[in-house]
């Protein structure tokens, strides 16, 4: 207040509205008992704005405007919608100044301005995802819009306030104790979690004492400050940091209504995996995903580590719909290999989709799309592909049918050349459940195909086995050599479902003690999946 004191005794003119507003306050400093915190005096500040309109600059003198933008350091918070867009003009206005190329003044003036000024834009971003702008009359704007005349809701009011109060109060507010009573009347829970964050940046030696009914609000001054929580009850102030469900039931009612929130919190979580659990008794679905899909990246890396003279030659087991030519066709592996791409589904539903994509990269489907075994042999001969690819395939072929598949009469390896290799493509938390098989489907990462093919680290060494692995360890590819497929047997396939029934009674252990989120739910949903599949799939072998 001493600037408008000096204002007065160079002779400016003080309006009326700034003398009582001068009165006021110094009235309200008299009066508040002092309060003492760390052996300093400190100030009240009752920091609790109102939805009220705002005022607008533009209809002020500018002797006006800045008496309203410099009051706000001192001006009490139901004065707050008077000052608050006035201190953002003048703000904005000195900001444009002193970054003019004509400025050549005080170089500290220039710096603090532009630090003021840039502070102020970087909180209000912070909060409402949009900068500070400036029309075409020079009035500051948000949303493209004058502020007084943005229609902000009244919580955005009451947002800006507080955060614009905080911005011109901060640096002076010193020991101080802000008394905010329900702000949650006004403002969305993140948002006041927000704004007490910045209050705590801002304004470090200044306490907060919050009147509150919300159960947002005490979850974080619980997880922040668990000693800070007070309970009112018939009329006395009690400590209640070590009782937190009483205050809960003081706030929600009996245990019933505690139980409903507690089933509401957790909502998310239950319906995830009860949705994925729905999804398990559908047959699976066939995807087309973009060229720059990571498991495609997947692909093409592990077909670039194979060395061939001339194409290479690619059978896609399970083609589905063509998603593996089209991402090969849109993008050759590295060098500008050619890629010779033979199709091979055992189903016909999506076989004119795929034929379609075949005919658009290779100017004909026929003699590449196939659902025959012997036909595909009959017209490519045996010991002809480089590799087979397996793409989200695997895991949907009956364990029963596991030993068959990897025999010396089985299509793998009657097509793979003696040095060819298989890749085995999964995400190992696939989106969608399904029912591919009576036993559902059954995910194998590397120590699981490591115990089917009886992996050695000779094995690892020699690159007859090799794995890749993105997005920590989701999406796994894995190149395994023809010449292991022998070693696949009955006891292997046991000791392979053995080691995911294992690995998802360990997961779903610990999903049970995670937090209740979506995601976890979604994953609680899988493992319990892979659990129920892997003991069914014992039992049958």
């Amino acid at each position: 207040m001493a600037q408008y004191v000096e204002a007065e005794a160079r002779g400016e003119t003080i309006d009326a509205n700034m003398r009582a507003y001068m009165a006021q306050w110094q009235s309200h400093i008299d009066s508040v008992e002092a309060v003492r915190w760390n052996g300093d005096q400190s100030k009240v500040i009752w920091f609790v704005p109102s939805a009220g309109e705002l005022s607008n600059p533009d209809d002020m003198p500018p002797s006006t405007k800045r008496q309203h933008a410099e009051g706000l350091v001192y001006m009490p918070a139901n004065d707050w919608p008077k000052v608050v867009v006035p201190y953002i003009s003048t703000l904005q206005d000195k900001w444009r100044e002193v970054t003019h190329q004509d400025w050549n003044s005080d170089a500290a003036v220039r710096e603090h301005a532009i630090e003021s000024y840039n502070s102020l834009n970087e909180a209000i971003e912070a909060f409402f995802g949009c900068s500070l702008g400036r029309d075409s009359n020079s009035a500051a704007t948000l949303f493209g819009r004058p502020i007084a005349t943005a229609k902000l809701s009244s919580g955005q009011k009451v947002a800006l306030q507080l955060i614009v109060a905080l911005h011109a109060q901060g640096s002076v507010m010193g020991p101080s104790i802000l008394l905010m009573d329900e702000p949650e009347n006004h403002l969305h829970p993140a948002a006041l979690v927000y704004l007490l964050r910045r209050i705590e940046k801002m304004a470090p030696e200044s306490q907060m004492w919050i009147a509150t009914h919300s159960i947002p609000l005490l979850a974080y001054i619980n997880s922040t400050q668990p000693t800070a929580i007070w309970a009112v009850s018939e009329g006395k102030a009690e400590y209640a940091g070590k009782r937190p469900a009483e205050v809960i039931r003081g706030l929600l009612g009996d245990d019933e209504s505690i139980s409903h929130l507690v089933s509401f919190m957790s909502l998310p979580y239950h319906l995830a995996s009860n949705n994925y659990a729905y999804q398990c008794l559908l047959p699976p679905t066939t995807l087309m995903t973009s060229a720059n899909d990571p498991q495609l990246s997947q692909i093409r890396t592990a077909l670039d580590s194979l060395s061939c003279s001339g194409a290479l030659s690619v059978l896609d087991y399970g083609a589905g719909k063509g998603r593996l030519v089209e991402a090969l066709g849109a993008e050759e592996p590295s060098g500008g290999r050619v890629v010779d791409y033979i199709a091979y589904d055992p189903y016909e539903a999506d076989m004119d989709s795929c034929r379609a994509v075949i005919a658009s990269h290779f100017g004909s489907a026929d003699d590449r799309y196939f659902n025959d075994v012997e036909r595909l042999i009959a017209t490519k001969g045996e010991g002809w592909a480089d590799c087979v690819v397996m793409t989200n395939v695997l895991h949907e072929i009956p364990v029963a049918e596991w030993i068959a598949l990897f025999s010396a009469g089985g299509l793998l390896a009657r097509a793979l050349k003696p040095t060819g290799f298989l890749l085995i493509v999964e995400d190992q938390q696939i989106p969608v459940g399904e029912m591919a098989h009576q036993h559902g489907f059954l995910l194998m990462n590397t120590n699981e195909l490591a115990k089917l093919f009886v992996v050695s680290q000779q094995d690892r060494d020699d690159g007859n086995f090799i794995p890749y692995a993105e997005r920590d360890g989701r999406l796994t590819a894995h190149l395994v050599g023809r010449t292991l497929f022998q070693r696949v047997s009955r006891d292997t396939r046991v000791e392979a479902i053995t080691a995911i029934r294992d690995l998802a009674m360990t997961k779903v252990s610990g999903l049970r003690a995670a937090e209740k989120t979506y995601d976890n739910g979604m994953l609680h949903g899988l493992w319990t999946q892979q659990l129920a599949n892997a003991t069914l799939a014992l039992q049958q072998v």
